[in-house]
């Protein structure tokens, strides 16, 4: 549904989704960089920067209070203002005596305000242009998303090390007052988004204002808290059973030296000498928590959103006739790339360290990898995204569906032949940039299926979305937690071919997709239409 007064969306599309990353690129990304940096001890960065990422993981859950209150531009003009202050608080608390602790909670909130943001900033796509022109501009997403994370963990990362080295100043910069420059740097380009978006956005005409009774704003929250609960319990249920699979392996004798369980995620909030706890007994530990806190928390949900709109917009989404081959789509379809790109920057990394060494990678310095990856990748992963979404538009989602499912996994067996060859900086940037091309040329039609599946009930087409990303990123997680399971347990080489076989479950899920997913190409999804 286009806005009255049309506006051309690459006029605030790839703005919008530039700032989207930036914010996701600062507490994923540039947090470990700054806690290592700092001197901090590896095991308290991965066990609290791991919790972060919780929020956008479990995102969905809050999808339809952001569909029912307000409208999504003010959503994301709302939560843009408060990611600046954020950041510009992240920036100052860098510098202080007790910066772990304090960082740590305002990149939690950032994280809160982040989701919520994107929510409302993939809704207001939805409603701001019509089907045709939603294919048609859905590489820009990516895209845009990509120069985003490449400023913040590039741009921002290279100013603050040349602060570091004195190489701008002509003295060494304290570390952590060279972090707070190169933040205030971050926040001063978020803010100027923010200051333009007013400017910039439209006003669809679908983007009204919901009214809700009174008192059941307050209800909305306690309904919400019981939600994220229960999402976070299984989150973590999740993470121990798949790392109980590594022990699983280890006890068959796969490598068992190289299994480190890690302590439980959940009994340190509790127990302070919980790293003491054997690892799989803190597994275990981890699941119980995990199924005792889902069933009162599940519980608690299912009672609190008994005739509630927030239930239909769960229930329309999970309720759908089709929904287990949706399922299938979201976890199948980009699992082989999402091991993949949890892979490859330790594989052009790692050494061969001796015979007791089983992962055998390219050994690139910092420099080369930058080389590698960076450039090569981002240009192939730009390139990708925007031919890729001309190609569904001009062809449709079905016919486009094959083409852009063998792009994203035929290049995969390029990383079979590095692995055994172990080539140089010059072949392996030609394996990113084929690689990253057809990520993001196939990406594409991940995310023109997802629109489509969001908007088969338009009365819920933002919430339908938000939940349908969530289980994405829930799922990409646990394509992160088996790669890395499997490098702690077999060399690259059966690694990527192991991948290469997840091509197969992703060429299933397309014929699994409903008929009217796959016939969808432009055409506006009205309520006459689904009654």
């Amino acid at each position: 549904m286009a806005s009255s007064t049309h506006v051309n969306p690459l006029r605030f599309v790839p703005v919008l989704y530039f700032m989207q990353a930036l914010p996701v690129a600062l507490v994923q990304d540039l947090s470990l960089v700054i806690y290592k940096s700092l001197g901090l001890p590896d095991g308290d960065i991965l066990r609290w920067t791991s919790l972060l990422a919780l929020p956008w993981s479990i995102k969905f859950l809050w999808g339809p209070l952001v569909e029912l209150s307000s409208t999504k531009r003010k959503w994301l003009l709302l939560m843009q203002a408060l990611i600046v202050v954020g950041m510009l608080a992240t920036a100052f608390a860098i510098q202080t005596p007790n910066f772990f602790g304090i960082t740590l909670a305002i990149f939690a909130t950032i994280a809160i305000f982040s989701a919520t943001c994107d929510i409302a900033t993939d809704g207001y796509y939805l409603l701001s242009m019509s089907r045709d022109e939603q294919s048609k501009y859905v590489g820009l997403i990516p895209t845009s998303a990509r120069l985003g994370r490449l400023f913040a963990t590039a741009l921002i990362v290279l100013l603050t090390g040349k602060l570091i080295n004195g190489d701008i100043t002509g003295s060494p910069v304290q570390a952590n007052q060279a972090w707070g420059i190169g933040l205030f740097l971050l926040a001063g380009v978020y803010a100027l988004g923010r200051v333009l978006g007013p400017f910039l956005l439209p006003k669809p005409d679908g983007d009204i204002e919901r009214r809700l009774p009174e008192g059941e704003s307050g209800q909305n929250t306690v309904r919400l808290g019981s939600l994220i609960a229960t999402g976070g319990f299984i989150y973590f249920g999740a993470g121990a059973i798949f790392r109980l699979l590594g022990a699983g392996l280890s006890a068959l004798g796969i490598q068992a030296e190289k299994w480190k369980p890690v302590a439980t995620d959940l009994y340190f909030l509790f127990v302070k000498f919980a790293e003491k706890v054997p690892g799989i007994q803190a597994e275990l530990i981890n699941l119980v928590i995990a199924v005792l806190g889902t069933a009162i928390f599940g519980r608690l949900a299912k009672r609190k959103l008994e005739n509630t709109e927030i239930k239909t917009a769960l229930v329309t989404f999970f309720g759908q006739p089709a929904i287990g081959r949706i399922l299938a789509f979201l976890l199948f379809y980009r699992f082989g790339e999402a091991v993949i790109g949890k892979l490859v920057p330790v594989f052009l990394q790692d050494k061969y360290t001796g015979p007791g060494d089983i992962t055998h990678g390219l050994g690139f310095d910092v420099e080369t990898f930058g080389y590698v990856n960076g450039v090569y990748g981002v240009v192939g992963i730009l390139l990708g995204g925007i031919i890729g979404g001309m190609f569904i538009s001009r062809v449709g989602i079905r016919k486009s569906f094959w083409p852009l499912a063998a792009a994203m996994n035929i290049p995969n067996i390029m990383y079979i032949w590095a692995a055994s060859a172990l080539p140089g900086a010059g072949p392996m940037s030609v394996v990113m940039f084929v690689d990253q091309f057809g990520y993001g040329f196939g990406f594409a039609g991940y995310l023109v299926a997802l629109m489509y599946i969001a908007q088969q009930n338009p009365n819920y087409r933002t919430a339908h979305y938000a939940i349908g990303t969530g289980l994405g990123a829930t799922f990409i997680m646990l394509a992160g937690i088996l790669g890395a399971a499997l490098v702690d347990n077999l060399d690259y080489g059966p690694i990527f071919w192991i991948v290469l076989a997840f091509a197969f479950p992703c060429l299933l899920t397309i014929l699994l997709l409903p008929k009217e997913i796959l016939d969808s190409k432009g055409a506006e999804v009205s309520l006459a239409d689904l009654e």
